[in-house]
């Protein structure tokens, strides 16, 4: 365990263990041994059980050891609390590490925390702009403004990595952007992966860019979060461009919903290579969605599934009471070439083999004739249940589906 100002500060029985209106700067580097409860932190290694308040961090961490947990102001903190913090330095972890840019794991609390350094990560590592991993912790009004670099990642995200069992509320991440450049796993604006248990409430991602550039068919891309397994609540996605290559599953706000999501919104780009399947609140959902908005623009290439609201609704997925007010196409920002050749499009989802009930679009379904493309105003492809829901402006000016093999009675 190393720290830029202590190795690890470790409450008892008999002190509390509180460091105060501390900071430091510099480099913190080196090679650590594998443990899960020590860790490499600009003002601590560790904090276990103790108090950390009104203190920061300007210093680099750089990890040249694999397996291990970096923070630019704690490794790890552990039943421990963090209170008005805040780190700027940049965060270098390597192979399979859990790296944040204030905290590597957090399973304590942690209240006003803010990191604006770049956090940078490499194969298999769990990166994010706060917190890397957040297992059994709680993370309120707080933020982190650095752009997250992953390569090859296992989860990264503008705030927090992965969200094991653990709640974030009233936070938010900013900045330059978030991306993995290889193979990506996990990718979201504000956390790469939110797994069964978690809560993100309130939750607000607005950086510039969520890109996955060379993804593959296990990439899951969101602009708020990469795969949802937990609950979001309120959840915002302003993120300006949120894209990645052939066979990801992308989502103005999420990528891939097994979980549930409420009151939230995107007003995201989307755009999504060949044989992907893109939608502009959530790239592919078998959860359940209530009261969903989406209005940004989604845009695929050949072969690809989108939806103005859901790419594919698979057969558990339930969607409720939701809208969508964007565009669907085939033609890419910033190209002059139509590329959606054998797309398959929807107002509000591409392809249903769920649920989707008293939902509304207005979505363009910009079509292209001679693209062998399946389109509809309301879905590309239907093969499960569409009741109670309407048609408005521009999507009522194409057929309701394009292939229609379930029910659909907007009358219900």
């Amino acid at each position: 365990t190393l720290g830029g100002l202590v190795g690890i500060n470790q409450a008892s029985l008999s002190s509390l263990a509180t460091i105060l209106d501390s900071h430091t700067s510099g480099t913190v580097s080196g090679n650590l041994l594998t443990n899960d409860l020590g860790g490499m932190g600009g003002l601590a290694g560790a904090n276990n059980g103790g108090v950390i308040q009104n203190s920061g961090s300007t210093s680099s961490v750089v990890s040249y050891s694999a397996k291990r947990n970096i923070g630019g102001l704690v490794g790890v903190n552990h039943n421990g609390l963090l209170d008005s913090v805040r780190s700027s330095g940049t965060v270098s972890a390597s192979n399979a590490n859990n790296a944040g840019g204030l905290v590597g794991v957090n399973s304590g609390v942690i209240t006003q925390g803010h990191s604006s350094g770049q956090v940078v990560g490499t194969t298999n590592s769990t990166i994010g702009g706060l917190i890397g991993l957040n297992t059994g912790g709680t993370v309120s009004d707080s933020t982190a403004s650095g752009k997250v670099d992953n390569y090859e990642g296992a989860n990264t995200g503008g705030l927090v990595g992965a969200n094991h069992n653990s709640t974030l509320r009233n936070v938010q991440a900013s900045g330059d952007g978030v991306e993995d450049n290889w193979n990506a796993g996990n990718i979201g604006g504000l956390v790469g992966y939110n797994g069964d248990g978690s809560l993100i409430q309130n939750g607000v991602a607005s950086s510039a860019t969520v890109n996955a550039y060379y993804p593959n068919s296990g990439t899951r891309i969101g602009g708020l979060v990469g795969a949802n397994g937990g609950t979001i609540e309120y959840g915002v996605s302003s993120v300006a461009d949120v894209r990645a290559g052939e066979y990801a599953t992308i989502g103005g706000l999420v990528g891939e919903n097994h979980g549930r999501i409420s009151g939230s919104s995107s007003a995201s780009t989307v755009q999504a290579g060949s044989y992907s399947v893109a939608g502009g609140l959530v790239g592919q959902n078998s959860g359940t969605i209530t009261a969903g908005y989406a209005s940004g623009i989604v845009a695929g290439d050949s072969y690809a599934t989108v939806g103005g609201l859901v790419g594919h609704n698979l057969l558990r997925g339930i969607i409720d009471y939701s809208s969508a007010a964007g565009r669907v196409t085939g033609a890419q920002s910033g190209w002059s070439s139509y590329w959606g050749y054998g797309m398959t499009m929807g107002g509000l989802v591409g392809l249903n083999e769920g649920r989707a009930t008293y939902s509304q679009t207005s979505t363009q379904v910009d079509f292209a004739p001679g693209q062998s493309q399946t389109f509809g105003a309301l879905v590309g492809v239907n093969a499960g249940a569409m009741l109670g829901n309407t048609v408005s402006a521009s999507a009522s000016q194409v057929p309701l589906a394009g292939a229609n093999y379930g029910m659909i009675d907007m009358s219900w």
